[in-house]
C-alpha cells in the first residue's frame, strides 16, 4: 500500500502527456445507442447474474425474487437494502449450496427510465424548438453543486432571464458552460402568471425546466484531467474543483481486489480473532472488508500509458493509495474516461495524488490545473521557427513596403515590468497647427505564418495570462501566448530598435478633431520608453522629468483624447476605474487604443468582399427585465452616478432624480472638506467622479455590470455587429496581437487586404470554432486570474487579516450577502453570512416597503470589574433594555450630504469641458442630510437590575448598508480563500463568523479514529471516543448559543514548558459572577476555608512596619492548569487592533475559586475572593498578527458547554482511569458467549426461590399483571445475565417489561440477606447539620400500614404552622423494621437500591407513571430526583438562572426536591425559610447585601425554626441589629453568597437522607452521575429505558457514576478536597439492563464527521442480535401494525410483530372480553360484544343505557376510511378465524391524503421553529379541517379535552407551531400538537400526520441521488423518525402529503403503494371523511 505523493516533475510530465489528447464526447452515440452493462451481464452470464425485486414479504430486506425465471424461488442476500417499491436491481449469486437458498449479492439498480432520458439529439430537439419557441430554449448552463443549476437564454430577448434546475437529472448531462436546450416544465404556469389577469404581483413564479440536449459542447470530455477532491461520503466519488462537472466516478475496484486478497493472505489465528470480537460470519466480515473498507479508506491508483495507433490511452493498476476521507489532505488528478447516458456522473480514474497547497507558488500552479491553462513555455520548448524569425528580424525591411515613422516623435507606455510591448504611439505636428496621430502595433503575422507550430501552441493557448499585482510581488510571471524570447525580445516594441508594425494613422485638424484616417504598414523607433507613473506626472502638470519634446508631445495628446472621451461617454469620461492611479494617462491611452481598433473594423468591414471570416466583438444589450429589475431596485440613486446615467441611456431608460442623500465615508467627508476648504478643485471633482468608492452607488454599479453579458468573439460577417458597452458595430481587437490570438487573426487579414488585394479565405481552421475557442478561453482566463487573485488575498489575510467595512449587497433566505474588494472574487458561501450563524434571537423580519430586514438579538454583554466606568450616556440608553428593544445604530461609518449642491458640482465639470480650473467648489456645499431614523446606540452592555444581565438590542440591515467586519482567510478546496470572519454589530458586540460555521475545527482537533464493534480495554474506547465526542461537543455548545460576552478583559500570560503551549488567565471577582450568574462547573478548584482564612490572619501581620497582604497565587494556579488537557468550556478571544481583530479560540482548562489580592485585574482594592480562569487557545490569529502573549486586553466570548455532553466527555476521562470497571469492560469488551451468566446469579434465583413466588407473576388486587414469553424470557436474561439488551417495538409493552423488571429487581433486594447491610465500604458524613438537635422538634410522625407482599406504605405527616404544599404518601419497605433505626437516620450506601434512567425527562416520566398504573399498591417507592436547573425552576437561588421546563404537578409528588420540604422536620423548615427569603430577595430586584438582610429578617419572621437557624448557627448579628457571616465569606456581597451556600449544603445533606427512604431512583442518564445520588444510593441494578436514543458515551454516565479526574495541583492553593468517601453508588451495580428499540428515534447528532465516526450508532443497533426481542404488540390496530411489522422488524426470525387484542386499538376494556359461545376474543370480532344492534339503547325515560361497546368507542370514523373492507387475516394478527370477521369486513385505519401545497421555510433557531424548518400552509388547512371533522364525532370527556386521545404531529416544528396558531384562532379544543420526536413514548387513539414537504411534479427526480433527497425531502427519509410517526396510533391514522415526491424515498414508497393495493388513497382528499368509506352501520347481523 503506497502513501507516495507525485512530486512537481512527475506532476508535469503527466501533465504534457494530456495535453491536447482531449477527445470530443460521444454524447449523441451513446443516446442513439444506449449502453447498459448490467444488462450487458444479464445477458452474458445468465446463470450467474439475476433480474430480481424485492420480496413481497419483507419489502426491505435479505430476500430477492428473480423476475424472469422460476428457479430459484428465492435468492438471500448477504446484506439488506433499501429500495423503492417496484424497483429492479441485479443480483449476483455468490453461493448455490449455503442453504435452501442460493446466497447473492447486490450488484446494481435496473432503472425503467435512465438518469438523462429526456435527453434528445440536436436535431430531434430542434424539430420541437420549432414547434414549440416558447417551451424550448437554447441556454448556457451554470451548475451550483450536484444538484442545482440555472440556465440563461441566449437570446437576449427572451423574457426568461433564468430557468432553475433542480435535481442531477434535470441539470442534464452537461458541462459548465455548454449551450444546452432546456425545456420549460412551467411554461404554461408563467404565462398565464405574466398575462394581464394573471398574479404576477402577488406571487413570485421561478421558470423551472430541465436540460433536454446539447446544442454545443465547451469542453472536450474525454481524457480531460480534473483537480477532485474527496468526498467523505461512502462511495467512489470525488468533487472537480473546477465545477466543469459536479463529481466523477472513479474506478476503485483495484483498491477493492487489493484488500480482500490481503486479507485473505492474513493468518487464519487472526481472522478468528478478529471474527471472535466482531460477532459477525466471515463471509460478511470479507464482504465488508473488501467493499465497504475498501471505498472508505482506500483510492486505486492507474498509471496511464499513450496507444498511439489507437489514439487512446490505456490505465494499467499502478498502486493503492489510503486515505482518510473525513479530514484528508491530498488531493486528486482524475482523468475522465466516459460519461455513459445511464451514469449521473462521468467515469475516471485516478492517476495522480498531489499535496494540498501550503504556498502561493504552489497555489498558482494548482489554480493552472484547475482550470487548465496551458503550461508556461520550458526551456525544452524549442521551435524552429524562433531562429527563423530571429534571423528575419535581423534582416533589413524592403522600404518601398513600408511607411517610415521613425522620424516622429514615438514612445510606448507600459506598467514598470512589462517587457512584451507590442503598441507604440507617436506624434507629429505640421506647421499649419494640424497633427498626425499614430497607434503602432508590432507587426506579428510578418514573422509567424498560419498553421506553424508557434501559431497552432499560440491559437490553443489563446492569450497571456497575467498575474495580479500582489501575485507579481510574490513571485509570480506571465504565462505568454507566444515563446518567451519572441514576446520580450525579438519583436516587442523596445526602445531605439527598429520595428515593424501595422499602423493606424489620424490625421487631426488643428482643435484636434480627425479628418482622416488610414491603416499601413510601417516601420518605427521607440524614442522612450514610458511607464504610467511618469506619464501621470507629466499630465499633472509636474514638469521636467522626461525630455522637453516628449513632455510637450503627451501634454498636446491629453486635451485631443479628453475631447475623444468627452464625445464619446459624456459627464462619464471624468469617472475614475476602481484601483487607477494614472487616470489621465489610462483615459489618453484607452481612447488611442479604441479608436484604433474601431478604425480597423470599420476599415475591414468597407473590404468584406476582400475578407470573408475574421473576429469581431459583439455584446448583447441587458435583457429588459434584467434593467427592470434593476431600476426597482437601484434606480433613483442612478442620478447620482455619471456611469449609471449613461448606461440606462444606452437601454433608453430614464429615472427621476429623488432627495435620497449622497452617501460616503467619513474618511473621504473629511478629504472632501479639506479640499472645498483650501480650493482644490480638482481634489474634490476625483473624489466625487471616483463613483465605486461611495457605498450607495458601489452595489448599483457592481450589480449593472453583473448584468451586462461579456463581450465575446463572434465570426464576420454576423447577423448581431454590435458591441453595447462602447456603442460601436464591427469592433475587432487589434493592439494586442502578442497577447491575444484574436488580433493576430485580424492583423492577417488586415496584411492581406492592405498587401494583396486578394480574397482572404481565412485561417485554415473553421473560424466560428476558433471564436468559441477563443470565447472560452476568455471566460477561462477570467476565471483564473479571479481565483489567482483570490488565492492572492488569502494569503495575505492568512497572515495577517483586514478589518474593514463590507456593504451588504443582497438578502436572502439564507441570509446576507456581502462584497468587499478582498471577497469579491471568493466563492458565494465565503461572502455570505447566514442568519443560522448570527444566533438570531428571532426570525428575521422584513419591512419591504423600506426594503430592509431586522435582525434581533438577546445577549449576557458585560463589562469587566477592571474597564473604565460606562459613560452616562450610554448607561442611560442600555437602561431601556429590560423595558424596550435597543436599536443599534446604523452607517456609522458613514456621512450622508444632501445630493442636490453636490450633482450641480459634479455638472459643472463638463459644463467646463474638464477644465478643473475653471469649476468652483466651496464647502458651503457641503450639508449634510438629516437622517434621524438611523440614529442608535453605538455600545451596549447589560445593567446589573436587568433579569439575568440579558440585554435585547436589533439592528436594521438595508441593501447597501455597511457594516464592519473582519475578513480573514480559511483554507478551501486545499487552497486559502478570503471569507468574512468577525461581523461587528455594534461597539460592543461581534459575531464570530468562523467558529459559528466550523465548531470543532476551531475548538477541537478533527479525530481521525473511527469507533468501532468491540476494543482490546476501556483505555483503547476512551482514546477513540474522547476526540469523536470533543466534535460533537463544540458543535453542540455552539447550536445551544450558551454564551456571554466580557468586554475589556485584564489579560495575563505564561509559558507552559511542560506542554510546549502558551497559557492565559483573566480573573472574574466572586461578586461580579453571583451578579452576573456566571458559573464554571467542572474545572473549579475551591480554596478550603482553612486556607484563606490562614491567609487573611497573614495578611494583617507586618514585617519591618509593611503589612505582609495576602499572597498573589497565580503562579500556582498556572502551575495547577499544566497538567489539564481538556477544555472545560470553550473561549473565544477577540482584541480589536489597529488594521485587524486579533482572534483566538480554544477553552478553560482550570478554575481556581479562591482568595485574591489587591490587583488591577479586579479593579479592587482589598483582598476579595476571585475566579482565576486559565485557558489555552487552540487556534489563534495568524503569524503577521501581534502574538497572544503580548495581548493585555481583549473581549471574551464564553461558550458554555452543553451539560449532557459535558458529562459524556468526563465519564471518557474517568473511565481512562478505572480501567477495571467492571460493566463498563463488558460493555466496551462486548461478548454475548461470555455473557451468558452474570455475578451472582445464584442470589439471584435463591432469593426467588425463598419467597415461594412464582417468578415473573405479578398478582395486583384480583388480577395478574399480564406477562407474555417475550417478556418473561427478557425478565430471566436480565435476571441471570450482567449485562442484558431487550428490543422493545413500538407498543409491545416495552415499558410494561421494564416496570415488571423494576418490581423483580426490588423484590429481590428485598429478599436478599444483605439488603439493608451497613457494609464495610458504606460511610456516612457524621458531621452535624446544626447546633440545635432535631430531636428537639416533633419530626415526622409515621403511620405504617402493613401489606401482604413486604411492601408497605410510609406516610409523612406535616406540623401546624408551615405550609407544605401537596402532601403525599411515600411507599417504603417493611423490611425497614430490620435496620433497627428511623429511614431518614439510615447510613448512606447502605441499602440496595435501584436506579432507572432516560435519555429524556419524559422517558423516566413514563415509567413512573406505567409503574403506579400498572403496580397500584405494589408499586415500590420511588423518588424522581431532577436536574438543579429544573429545581430552580420552582425554587429560584440568588445568582442562577433556569430556563428549564416546570415539572407536572402528577410527576412533583415523587420529585426529590418537593420531598425534602414536605416532611415533618427541621430540615424542611429550614429550606422552606431559605426559599422564602430567596424569593424576596429576587422580587425586589435589587441586589444588595441589605436586601438580602430584609428578606432573612421577614423569612425568619414567618418560620420559628429557621429564625432559630438563623441564631444559632451560621449567621450572626452586628450592631444596630444587622447580619453578617461568621468567618465564612469576605467582600461586598458575602451574605448572599454566604447563605446561598448555607442553603444548598442543607439541601443537599437532607436529599442524600430522604433517599435512603426508598427503592428505586429514577432521573435522566445525565443527572444520574450527580454527586448527591453517587454518595447517598447504592445502585445494585441499572435499567437504561429507551436506550437506543442514547449514544453509546451517554450509555456509560449512569455505569460510571461518579465523573471527577483528580488534579495535580500546588499545596499553596489549599484546595479542598473533594468529599470522594465511599464507593460511587453506581459502582455496586450487580445488573444493567439496556431497554429500547434502534429502529425508533436514534441520537441526535450535530457533528456529520462525529455521526460518521460512529457517534450516531447507538449501543443496541450494534448488538441488536444480541437482544431479546418483544413481538407481541399492543397498541395498534392490526392495519395499522401490517406497514411498520414488515418494513421495520422482520429480523432475528421473529417474523415480525404479532398484534394481540388491547383495550388500546378495540376500545374494550378488559372487563368486557369475554367469550361468545365457542368464540375467543380475537380483537376483531367486537361485534359479537354488542347487544343492540346499535350497540347500545335508550330507555323509556330516555336514558341512555351503553352495551359493552360503543360504536365511537371503538372507532369514531366507522363507515368514512376509504379502504377495501377486509375479510381476510392481518399479517400482524394471522391467526384469526374467517368467522370471526364481520360479514361486512374489517374496516382499514389508515388514510394517504395527497395534497400538493408549497413549503415555506424559515431561517433560525426560535420558537416557531429550528433553523430550516419549514411549514406548508394547504397541509395545515386540510389537517384542521380533518380534526374538526374527528372532534365533532367525539364524545364525554375526550371532546371535553382531547389531548389524550388526538395527536397532530409533524417533523418540523414550524408546521406544529402553525397548526397550534390556528387551531387557537378557531376556538377549537385543543388536541396535543408536537413534533414527532417529542411524541416517542405516547400513544393516541387517533393521529394527523402533516409530512410538509413538498415539491411540483416537475422538479422530482426519477431516481434521486442521497445528496437530492436530504435536501428535498429533509427528515422524511430519517427511517427512525418514519417509524415513531407510523406507530403512535391506535385506532386511526391521517397522513396528509405529497406522495409524488414521498414516492423517492424507500420507506413511504413502500408505504404509498402499499394503501394504493389497499384502497387507503382517495382521489379527492376533501372528500375525507364525510364522503369516503361504507356508511352501513356495522350492526351485530351485517345488516
Amino acid at each position: 500500500m503506497s502513501q507516495r505523493v507525485a512530486n512537481r516533475e512527475e506532476l508535469l510530465s503527466i501533465i504534457r502527456l494530456f495535453e491536447d489528447r482531449q477527445q470530443e464526447d460521444e454524447f449523441e452515440a451513446s443516446i442513439l445507442r444506449p449502453r447498459n452493462k448490467l444488462e450487458d451481464l444479464l445477458r452474458n452470464q445468465p446463470d450467474v447474474f439475476y433480474r430480481c425485486v424485492l420480496g413481497s414479504d419483507a419489502s426491505r430486506c435479505s430476500f430477492a425474487v428473480p423476475v424472469d425465471r422460476a428457479f430459484p424461488e428465492k435468492i438471500q442476500l448477504d446484506e439488506e437494502i433499501s429500495l423503492t417499491q417496484g424497483s429492479q436491481f441485479v443480483v449476483k449469486v455468490i453461493d448455490f449450496s449455503s442453504g435452501p437458498f442460493p446466497v447473492g449479492r447486490f450488484f446494481g439498480k435496473l432503472t425503467d427510465k435512465p438518469p438523462y432520458e429526456a435527453m434528445q439529439t440536436r436535431a430531434q430537439l430542434l424539430e420541437r424548438m420549432a414547434e414549440q419557441p416558447a417551451k424550448y430554449k437554447i441556454c448556457h448552463l451554470h451548475l451550483d453543486g450536484p444538484q442545482l443549476g440555472w440556465a440563461c437564454p441566449v437570446s437576449p430577448d427572451d423574457q426568461v432571464s433564468k430557468i432553475q434546475l433542480k435535481g442531477r437529472s434535470n441539470c442534464g448531462r452537461a458541462c459548465e458552460d455548454d449551450q444546452v436546450i432546456v425545456e420549460l416544465m412551467n411554461a404554461e404556469e408563467l404565462q398565464a402568471n405574466n398575462s394581464p389577469g394573471g398574479q404576477s404581483s402577488q406571487t413570485s413564479l421561478e421558470p423551472s425546466g430541465r436540460v433536454v440536449g446539447v446544442y454545443k459542447q465547451r469542453v472536450k470530455l474525454r481524457y480531460k484531467l480534473l483537480v477532485c477532491e474527496m468526498l467523505d461520503a461512502l462511495g467512489t466519488c470525488m468533487r472537480p474543483l473546477c465545477g466543469t462537472v459536479p463529481k466523477i466516478s472513479y474506478d476503485n475496484s483495484f483498491a477493492r481486489r487489493e484488500h480482500e486478497r490481503r486479507q485473505r493472505r492474513k493468518p487464519h489465528e487472526q481472522r478468528q480473532l478478529r471474527k471472535k470480537f466482531g460477532l459477525i460470519t466471515e463471509r460478511e466480515r470479507l464482504k465488508e472488508i473488501s467493499y465497504d473498507y475498501a471505498n472508505k479508506n482506500l483510492v486505486s491508483i492507474y498509471r496511464p500509458v499513450l496507444d498511439e495507433a489507437e489514439n487512446r490511452f490505456i490505465f494499467v493498476e499502478d498502486s493503492v493509495f489510503k486515505v482518510i476521507k473525513h479530514d484528508c489532505e491530498h488531493l486528486f488528478v482524475v482523468c475522465i474516461t466516459e460519461w455513459p447516458v445511464q451514469n449521473y456522473y462521468p467515469k475516471g480514474n485516478v492517476i495522480c495524488v498531489i499535496s494540498k497547497a501550503h504556498s502561493f507558488s504552489q497555489d498558482v500552479e494548482l489554480l493552472q490545473l484547475i482550470h487548465g491553462i496551458p503550461l508556461p513555455y520550458s526551456e525544452d520548448d524549442k521551435f524552429r521557427d524562433v531562429e527563423r524569425i530571429r534571423e528575419v528580424a535581423g534582416n533589413d525591411f524592403v522600404p518601398e513596403r513600408r511607411n517610415d515613422f521613425r522620424s516622429h516623435i514615438t514612445v510606448t507606455i507600459d506598467g514598470p515590468d512589462t517587457k512584451d510591448m507590442d503598441d507604440a504611439i507617436s506624434l507629429k505636428k505640421h506647421k499649419n497647427g494640424k497633427l498626425t496621430v499614430g497607434v503602432h502595433i508590432t507587426d506579428l503575422a510578418e514573422f509567424v505564418g498560419e498553421d506553424t507550430p508557434i501559431d497552432r501552441e499560440a491559437r490553443r493557448r489563446g492569450v497571456t495570462y497575467y498575474p495580479s499585482e500582489g501575485a507579481k510581488q510574490k513571485g509570480a510571471t506571465a504565462n505568454h501566448m507566444l515563446p518567451r524570447q519572441l514576446a520580450e525580445s525579438l519583436i516587442s516594441l523596445v526602445e531605439g530598435q527598429d520595428r515593424r508594425c501595422v499602423s493606424v494613422v489620424f490625421n487631426l485638424n488643428a482643435n484636434g478633431l480627425v479628418e482622416s484616417s488610414r491603416i499601413c504598414l510601417t516601420v518605427i523607433r521607440s524614442d522612450k520608453r514610458l511607464n504610467k507613473e511618469d506619464v501621470q506626472r507629466v499630465l499633472d502638470s509636474e514638469t521636467g522629468a522626461l525630455e522637453p519634446r516628449i513632455e510637450q508631445m503627451l501634454l498636446r495628446l491629453w486635451p485631443v483624447t479628453r475631447d475623444w472621451r468627452l464625445a464619446r461617454l459624456g459627464q462619464a469620461a471624468f469617472v475614475r476605474h476602481e484601483n487607477d492611479s494614472y487616470p489621465e494617462t489610462s483615459a489618453l491611452v484607452e481612447e488611442l487604443m479604441l479608436a484604433a481598433n474601431s478604425a480597423v473594423g470599420d476599415f475591414l468591414h468597407r473590404h468584406g468582399d476582400s475578407v470573408l471570416a475574421y473576429p469581431i466583438r459583439v455584446q448583447q444589450r441587458p435583457r429588459e427585465i434584467d434593467v427592470t429589475r434593476w431600476i426597482v431596485r437601484h434606480g433613483p440613486k442612478a442620478t447620482h452616478s455619471a456611469e449609471l446615467s449613461r448606461a440606462l441611456k444606452l437601454v433608453g431608460k430614464e429615472v427621476l432624480s429623488s432627495n435620497i442623500p449622497f452617501q460616503m465615508h467619513n474618511e473621504d467627508a473629511k478629504n472632501l472638506r479639506a479640499f472645498c476648504q483650501r480650493g482644490d478643485n480638482k481634489g474634490a471633482l476625483s473624489l466625487l467622479y471616483d463613483e465605486r468608492r461611495f457605498p450607495h452607488l458601489k452595489l448599483a454599479i457592481r450589480d449593472w455590470h453583473g448584468l451586462c453579458e461579456l463581450a465575446q468573439y463572434s465570426e464576420s460577417p454576423s447577423e448581431n455587429r454590435l458591441h453595447f458597452s462602447l456603442e460601436k458595430e464591427d469592433y475587432v481587437h487589434f493592439t494586442s496581437p502578442m497577447r491575444r490570438y484574436a488580433d493576430l487573426m485580424v492583423h492577417r487579414a488586415v496584411r492581406f487586404v492592405l498587401n494583396q488585394g486578394e480574397k482572404y479565405l481565412g485561417p485554415t481552421s473553421d473560424i466560428s470554432k476558433v471564436c468559441e475557442h477563443l470565447s472560452a478561453v476568455q471566460k477561462k482566463t477570467r476565471r483564473f486570474e479571479s481565483s489567482c487573485e483570490c488565492a492572492d488575498f488569502g494569503e495575505d489575510l492568512a497572515k495577517k487579516p483586514v478589518r474593514d467595512v463590507v456593504q451588504i449587497s443582497s438578502v436572502d433566505k439564507d441570509g446576507l450577502s456581502v462584497q468587499h474588494k478582498m471577497l469579491d472574487q471568493s466563492p458565494k458561501v465565503a461572502r455570505t453570512v447566514q442568519f443560522r450563524s448570527l444566533s438570531l434571537s428571532a426570525v428575521p423580519s422584513v419591512i419591504e416597503e423600506e426594503k430592509i430586514v431586522r435582525c434581533n438579538w438577546t445577549a449576557r454583554i458585560l463589562r469587566h470589574t477592571a474597564a473604565e466606568v460606562v459613560t452616562s450616556s450610554d448607561t442611560e440608553k442600555s437602561r431601556k433594555s429590560h423595558r424596550s428593544d435597543i436599536k443599534v445604530a446604523n452607517s456609522s461609518n458613514n456621512t450622508f450630504f444632501r445630493s442636490r449642491e453636490l450633482l450641480s458640482m459634479k455638472k459643472e465639470l463638463l459644463s467646463k469641458n474638464g477644465d478643473f480650473e475653471q469649476c468652483g467648489v466651496s464647502s458651503l456645499d457641503l450639508i449634510e442630510a438629516d437622517l434621524t431614523e438611523r440614529r442608535g446606540v453605538a455600545k451596549i452592555y447589560a445593567l446589573s437590575d436587568t433579569a439575568g444581565s440579558i440585554v435585547n438590542f436589533y439592528r436594521d440591515f438595508l441593501l447597501g448598508d455597511e457594516v464592519r467586519a473582519q475578513i480573514g482567510a480559511v483554507r478551501n478546496h486545499g487552497m486559502l480563500i478570503p471569507t468574512v470572519q468577525v461581523l461587528e454589530i455594534c461597539d460592543t458586540f461581534s459575531v464570530c463568523l468562523a467558529h459559528r460555521r466550523r465548531p470543532a475545527d476551531n475548538f477541537e482537533q478533527v479525530a481521525q479514529r473511527r469507533s468501532k464493534r468491540s476494543y482490546d480495554d476501556v483505555v483503547e474506547y476512551a482514546d477513540i471516543w474522547q476526540g469523536i465526542v470533543a466534535m460533537e461537543s463544540a458543535s453542540v455548545s455552539i447550536s445551544n448559543n450558551e454564551t456571554f460576552v466580557l468586554c475589556d478583559v485584564p489579560l495575563t500570560w505564561k509559558w507552559d514548558d511542560e506542554n510546549n503551549r502558551w497559557l492565559g488567565m483573566f480573573n472574574l471577582t466572586e461578586s461580579l459572577c453571583q451578579r452576573r450568574n456566571i458559573c464554571f462547573t467542572d474545572s473549579v478548584l475551591i480554596e478550603s476555608n482553612k486556607s484563606w482564612q490562614k491567609k487573611l490572619n497573614q495578611s494583617t501581620e507586618t514585617k519591618k512596619g509593611k503589612k505582609r497582604g495576602v499572597p498573589d497565587v497565580t503562579n500556582a494556579v498556572f502551575k495547577a492548569a499544566k497538567s489539564v488537557k481538556r477544555y472545560a468550556e470553550y473561549i473565544c478571544l477577540r482584541a480589536v487592533q489597529d488594521e485587524y481583530t486579533w482572534v483566538g479560540h480554544g477553552g478553560i482548562l482550570l478554575v481556581f475559586d479562591g482568595i485574591h489580592c489587591r490587583s488591577d485585574r479586579c479593579n479592587d482594592k482589598s483582598a476579595h475572593f476571585c475566579n482565576f480562569v486559565v485557558f489555552h487557545l487552540n487556534e489563534v490569529s495568524p503569524v503577521g498578527s501581534a502574538s497572544q502573549e503580548t495581548l493585555r486586553h481583549a473581549t471574551v466570548e464564553l461558550i458554555m458547554k452543553f451539560l449532557p455532553i459535558r458529562r459524556h466527555e468526563l465519564v471518557l476521562q474517568t473511565l481512562r482511569g478505572q480501567s477495571e470497571h467492571r460493566i463498563a469492560g463488558r460493555l466496551v469488551r462486548w461478548d454475548q458467549n461470555e455473557n451468558i451468566r452474570g455475578v451472582d446469579e445464584m442470589l439471584y434465583r435463591n432469593a426467588l426461590a425463598k419467597s415461594k413466588t412464582q417468578p415473573f407473576q405479578i398478582r395486583v388486587s384480583d388480577r395478574l399483571v399480564p406477562c407474555n414469553k417475550q417478556q418473561a424470557e427478557a425478565l430471566n436474561a436480565a435476571v441471570q445475565r450482567q449485562v442484558s439488551l431487550i428490543w422493545g417495538p413500538p407498543g409491545t409493552g416495552k415499558t410494561t417489561t421494564g416496570v415488571m423488571l423494576i418490581y423483580w429487581f426490588v423484590f429481590i433486594n428485598h429478599h436478599r440477606s444483605d439488603g439493608f447491610m451497613n457494609l464495610e465500604d458504606s460511610s456516612e458524613d457524621e458531621d452535624e447539620d446544626d447546633n440545635e438537635s432535631e430531636t428537639e422538634d416533633n419530626s415526622a410522625e409515621t403511620s405504617k400500614e402493613s401489606q401482604d407482599d413486604g411492601f408497605q406504605v410510609v406516610q409523612y405527616s406535616h406540623r401546624r404552622g408551615h405550609k407544605i404544599p401537596g402532601r403525599m404518601p411515600v411507599r417504603t419497605s417493611s423490611s425497614d423494621r430490620y435496620i433497627g433505626k428511623r429511614p431518614e437516620n439510615r447510613k448512606r450506601q447502605s441499602r440496595r437500591q435501584m436506579l432507572c434512567c432516560g435519555p429524556s425527562n419524559r422517558s423516566v416520566d413514563v415509567i413512573i407513571e406505567a409503574s403506579r398504573d400498572l403496580l397500584a399498591d405494589k408499586c415500590p417507592s420511588m423518588v424522581r430526583v431532577y436536574s438543579e436547573q429544573v429545581e430552580r425552576m420552582h425554587y429560584p437561588v440568588p445568582g442562577e438562572i433556569s430556563t428549564a421546563d416546570e415539572v407536572s404537578p402528577a410527576m412533583r409528588r415523587f420529585a426529590l426536591h418537593e420531598l425534602i420540604r414536605r416532611e415533618n422536620s427541621d430540615d424542611a423548615y429550614i429550606i422552606g425559610g431559605f426559599d422564602d427569603a430567596f424569593k424576596l430577595f429576587i422580587g425586589s430586584k435589587t441586589e444588595a447585601p441589605v436586601t438580602m438582610e430584609a428578606a432573612i429578617k421577614t423569612a425568619a419572621g414567618r418560620n420559628p425554626r429557621f429564625d432559630r437557624f438563623i441564631r444559632n448557627n451560621r449567621l450572626r448579628s452586628r450592631r444596630r441589629g444587622a447580619l453578617e457571616l461568621a468567618e465564612e465569606e469576605v467582600g461586598e456581597d458575602a451574605l448572599v453568597q454566604g447563605c446561598v451556600k448555607l442553603y444548598k449544603d442543607k439541601v443537599q445533606k437532607s436529599k442524600e437522607r430522604v433517599l435512603q427512604n426508598f427503592d428505586v431512583v429514577l432521573c435522566t442518564t445525565s443527572v444520574s452521575c450527580s454527586s448527591v445520588l453517587q454518595r447517598a444510593c447504592r445502585f445494585v441494578q441499572i435499567i437504561i429505558d429507551e436506550a437506543g436514543m442514547c449514544t453509546q458515551p451517554e450509555l456509560l454516565v449512569p455505569i460510571v457514576g461518579r465523573l471527577n479526574v483528580e488534579k495535580e495541583v500546588p499545596s499553596c492553593l489549599g484546595v479542598q478536597k473533594a468529599n470522594l468517601i465511599g464507593t460511587p453508588a453506581s459502582q455496586y451495580a450487580e445488573r444493567v439492563v439496556l431497554i429500547g428499540d434502534h429502529k425508533q428515534l436514534a441520537p441526535i447528532i450535530q457533528n456529520k464527521t462525529a455521526a460518521e465516526l460512529g457517534l450516531s450508532r447507538t449501543f443496541l443497533e450494534m448488538h441488536c442480535l444480541d437482544s431479546v426481542m418483544l413481538n407481541q404488540q399492543y397498541r395498534m390496530h392490526p392495519s395499522l401494525a401490517d406497514f411498520p411489522s414488515k418494513r421495520f422488524y422482520t429480523v432475528k426470525d421473529s417474523g415480525g410483530l404479532r398484534t394481540q387484542p388491547s383495550k388500546s386499538w378495540t376500545g374494550v376494556l378488559d372487563a368486557e372480553t369475554r367469550t361468545q359461545g365457542n368464540a375467543s376474543w380475537t380483537g376483531l370480532n367486537w361485534h359479537r360484544l354488542a347487544k343492540h344492534d346499535l350497540f347500545d339503547s335508550r330507555g323509556a325515560n330516555g336514558v341512555r343505557r351503553h352495551g359493552l361497546l360503543t360504536q365511537r368507542n371503538a372507532n369514531v370514523l366507522h363507515g368514512c376510511w376509504p379502504g377495501v373492507r377486509r375479510n381476510q387475516p392481518f399479517d400482524t394478527l394471522p391467526d384469526v378465524p374467517a368467522k370471526d370477521f364481520h360479514p361486512m369486513g374489517e374496516e382499514e385505519r389508515i388514510v394517504f391524503l395527497h395534497i400538493q401545497g408549497q413549503e415555506e421555510r424559515t431561517l433560525v433557531a426560535t420558537e416557531d421553529g429550528r433553523e430550516d424548518s419549514y411549514k406548508n400552509e394547504l397541509e395545515i388547512k386540510t389537517v384542521v379541517r380533518v380534526y374538526k371533522e374527528i372532534h365533532n364525532r367525539l364524545s364525554g370527556d375526550d371532546k371535553k379535552d382531547p389531548r389524550r386521545c388526538i395527536a397532530v404531529m409533524s417533523q418540523y416544528k414550524y408546521q406544529v407551531s402553525e397548526i397550534t396558531r390556528r387551531l387557537k384562532e378557531e376556538n377549537l379544543a385543543m388536541p396535543t400538537v408536537n413534533t414527532v420526536i417529542a411524541c416517542q413514548g405516547s400513544e393516541f387513539a387517533y393521529v394527523l400526520l402533516s409530512l410538509v414537504r413538498s415539491m411540483p411534479d416537475y422538479d422530482i427526480e426519477a431516481n434521486p441521488l442521497p445528496g437530492w433527497e436530504k435536501k428535498f425531502l429533509g427528515f422524511i427519509t430519517d427511517e427512525n423518525q418514519t417509524n415513531v410517526a407510523l406507530t403512535r396510533a391506535q385506532r386511526g391514522l391521517v397522513i396528509v402529503g405529497n406522495k409524488s415526491l414521498l414516492r423517492r424515498d424507500p420507506n413511504w414508497s413502500h408505504l404509498i403503494f402499499d394503501l394504493e393495493q389497499r384502497g387507503c388513497v382517495p382521489k379527492n382528499p376533501a372528500d375525507f371523511p364525510n364522503r369516503t368509506g361504507d356508511k352501513r352501520a356495522m350492526t351485530a347481523s351485517g345488516k
